[in-house]
């Protein structure tokens, strides 16, 4: 299984399309830095696991605090505008061993 990690606030537009492309990878974690729009709500839907963080001036330590609530061996990142095709393949890949 793949962690996918997607730090977001208000993508409310483009999160589910994200969401949905990576499912099949298996774990999704969202970091929100406090969406006032429905992000969080398209989140859960999609079946992600959201954890509410503060930005703090510092993304990249929001970044490497995410990564230390991973629990997979694979670590997956990607945009909240952006989406994955080909995910089967990356979960093959993953499956071989590299």
């Amino acid at each position: 299984m793949i962690t996918t990690h997607v730090v977001t606030r208000n993508n409310a537009a483009t999160i589910r399309a994200c969401l949905d492309s990576v499912a099949p990878l298996g774990r999704v974690l969202v970091a929100d830095l406090g969406s006032t729009d429905d992000t969080v709500a398209a989140c859960e839907d999609a079946g992600a696991t959201v954890i509410h963080v503060e930005l703090g001036g510092d993304y990249s330590k929001v970044r490497n605090d995410v990564v230390d609530t991973a629990v997979t061996d694979w670590q997956f990142w990607l945009e909240p505008w952006e989406t994955l095709r080909g995910a089967e393949q990356v979960m093959y890949a993953a499956r071989q061993g590299g």
